[in-house]
């Protein structure tokens, strides 16, 4: 089947940045580690995706490439992939017997994506032994996902392919996609060359861009509204320190660009347990083991023996649905400065429960994500200016990703996906970066850190672990496994041999 063609979309100016952000040690993709409950092959597998990229809903983000950018003025488009091959995205990888699944993942998180192709891979690590279950790491650049963790993106793609799989009829054609999805097409630098479109209309669109964005310098304050200059307000009475320069931890620091990764599961019942005990969020519970982890690990590698003067600086990005716009997801941002207490875990929840609470009723993260949004609607140069700008001067301590995922398990085909564990992307001085998945009655925590900066990701991994089972017992709540709510399908034959069972008994006449 050959490719159909997708109409094309300019990036917008939030979405370029990632690209603008990346360097040789930063890449600028998203990860999710996802544990399936049995083996998978690649050749099936690959025949389905290149059937469902093909067919005429393909989701833009799956089927386009990155085209022209018209000489750097302009953000640069997506355009449709026609030599998209499945064999170049859904890779395997052999395990050696010496190798674990996050050795190899962390090789792969650290290798960047073919800009010349759609910007996604899906990789089968598949171990040693024959009878172990696959896992799966899926890669997708921060810019082509409309959320921080790439699990939206994902979840696309596993339902076209299970929908292959059962051989529904294909979606509406992407030309009746709501134009919010599809943006505006623009000509290319290509087509400007080949005599495609008049060339009056690329400078036209230059005036527009420049003219709407305003080229010479403005105030955010005033674009963003009077509800967002409260919440800056409110965001700096509450949190002085959020005002001034991010003071370093031991990993905010130059890297090796060398990465680890670690894992952990922890119960999503006890986090439920937890917040309805000493009340907060599902977040907070979060947020405060991952600062008492922190904290501990900062005392064991301190000479002083002391964390609990300092705070941590941190910047968590969190999906959000606009209202009106179908789908449409954006990201907002919720700055913190917690302290550092390694051991009383009741004042650090208390701090993160007021703290949150505040900034999100003043519409702190909403602001933020405004001033982003302000930002980056300047035309395509002073957005990369943005973005050399961003890399040195050291926003946060840490970037730690919190999203709430389906509480019942994804299946990919026959197989069931048990866990999904995110990997955020590391900036410039970054050197560690965390992120947690509420998932199929888990939460799941992915760790990356670079070898240099971060080398003891797995004692981390640990005292994450132990700051969760201290907090469940201050909190009174008793040890509670995760809840397998979703009940395993039978698969496609055995669902076939029982159909064609009850046709015959059906079909067989009373004696």
């Amino acid at each position: 089947m050959s490719p159909v063609a997708h109409p094309r979309r300019r990036l917008r100016g939030d979405e370029a940045i990632y690209l603008y952000l990346e360097s040789p040690r930063s890449a600028m993709h998203v990860g999710l580690l996802c544990s399936v409950d049995q083996r998978l092959e690649l050749e099936p597998l690959c025949e389905a995706i290149q059937e469902v990229i093909s067919s005429r809903d393909a989701t833009p983000a799956l089927r386009c490439r990155l085209g022209p950018a018209a000489g750097g003025l302009l953000h640069p488009s997506l355009v449709d992939d026609r030599d998209f091959v499945a064999e170049d995205h859904v890779l395997e990888q052999a395990l050696s017997p010496h190798e674990t699944v996050e050795s190899v993942a962390a090789r792969l998180m650290s290798e960047h994506l073919d800009r010349s192709r759609p910007l996604w891979e899906l990789h089968l690590l598949q171990p040693a032994d024959p009878g172990a279950a696959t896992t799966l790491l899926f890669k997708a650049h921060r810019a082509v996902v409309h959320e921080p963790s790439g699990l939206n993106l994902f979840s696309l793609l596993v339902g076209r392919l299970n929908e292959h799989e059962r051989g529904r009829a294909a979606r509406a054609a992407v030309a009746t996609a709501p134009a919010h999805e599809l943006g505006t097409p623009l000509p290319t630098g290509e087509e400007i060359e080949a005599g495609e479109v008049a060339p009056r209309s690329l400078p036209s669109e230059l005036l527009r861009s420049a003219l709407e964005a305003g080229l010479s310098g403005f105030d955010w304050l005033r674009l963003v509204g009077e509800s967002n200059r409260i919440a800056v307000r409110t965001l700096l009475d509450v949190e002085p320190e959020l005002g001034l320069p991010v003071p370093r931890l031991p990993f905010n620091r130059l890297g090796s660009g060398r990465h680890r990764i670690a894992r952990l599961t922890l119960s999503y019942a006890e986090a439920r347990g937890i917040r309805h005990a000493l009340g907060g969020s599902i977040g907070d519970v979060g947020l405060t083991i991952v600062t008492a982890a922190l904290a501990r690990r900062l005392v064991v590698a301190s000479s002083s023996g002391r964390a609990g003067e300092r705070r941590l600086r941190l910047l968590c990005p969190m999906p959000v649905q606009l209202l009106g716009e179908g789908s449409t997801i954006s990201t907002t941002y919720l700055p913190l400065a917690l302290p550092l207490h390694g051991e009383d875990l009741a004042h650090t929840y208390r701090a993160v429960r007021t703290q949150t609470r505040t900034l999100r009723a003043a519409r702190v993260p909403h602001a933020l994500g405004d001033l982003l949004e302000v930002l980056t609607e300047r035309p395509a140069p002073a957005v990369k200016q943005l973005a050399r700008l961003a890399r040195f001067p050291l926003l946060c301590n840490l970037f730690y990703t919190q999203t709430a995922g389906p509480q019942v398990a994804l299946r990919l085909q026959d197989a069931e996906i048990r866990e999904i564990h995110p990997l955020n992307p590391m900036l410039r001085e970054n050197g560690l970066g965390l992120a947690s998945l509420s998932y199929n009655q888990r939460i799941c925590f992915g760790l990356r850190a670079d070898d240099l900066a971060f080398p003891q990701i797995g004692p981390l991994r640990d005292e994450i672990d132990r700051a969760m089972a201290d907090l469940r017992i201050a909190a009174g709540v008793p040890d509670l496994e995760p809840i397998d709510i979703g009940r395993r399908r039978p698969s496609a034959a055995r669902r076939e041999a029982e159909t064609s069972t009850g046709r015959a008994s059906r079909n067989r006449r009373p004696a």
